[in-house]
């Protein structure tokens, strides 16, 4: 399998020529889940606006597309100051709701976004799009962390993803270069 390299900085190319890019975010920190049934309102920590405030930093350069999130309260408030940034709405998808769509549902939302679109969703979403990046055998780049605050980048070609890669992540970003 040859291993993709995403180029960030001019039109989205891999070795394996991808077509386009799109950025996913898992929600920045929002304290303790519970097993209340107002949990989607749950909003982020002081940690977690930290941690939005970083992701806008490092996508701003990156994105020209879309910012569509999941309606939980921690996703909208982890895009707020990236969309800020950028003068654009962030655009509610219920699909991208926890427990939501299934892995294959999400990848078609995410193949469906313009060019350098931004999606926030949840881990469980996350985890379902690294299984089926796994399963197809695309490749994914970088330390694999599904963390709060964690950004991937998805490579796509025809419609399909072709390989991923960590852009950033609250853990380590120091040890990732872009």
């Amino acid at each position: 399998m040859t291993a993709t390299r995403i180029d960030h900085g001019s039109a989205a190319q891999t070795t394996h020529d991808s077509d386009w890019l799109v950025y996913v975010v898992r929600h920045a920190h929002a304290g303790q889940r519970s097993d209340a049934p107002d949990d989607d309102r749950r909003t982020l920590s002081e940690q977690g606006r930290r941690e939005a405030d970083r992701v806008a930093e490092v996508l701003a350069p990156h994105m020209s597309g879309h910012i569509v999130s999941s309606p939980f309260v921690r996703c909208v408030e982890t895009m707020r100051p990236l969309a800020s940034r950028l003068g654009v709405d962030v655009d509610i998808r219920a699909e991208l709701a926890e427990g939501g769509a299934s892995p294959d549902e999400a990848m078609q939302l995410l193949a469906d976004l313009p060019e350098r679109s931004v999606a926030c969703l949840h881990g469980d979403m996350l985890e379902g799009l690294a299984g089926r990046l796994d399963a197809r055998g695309s490749p994914i780049e970088g330390p694999r962390s599904l963390e709060k605050g964690v950004v991937w980048v998805l490579a796509f070609r025809n419609g399909d993803c072709v390989g991923a890669e960590v852009l950033h992540a609250p853990c380590c970003d120091d040890r990732i270069s872009h």
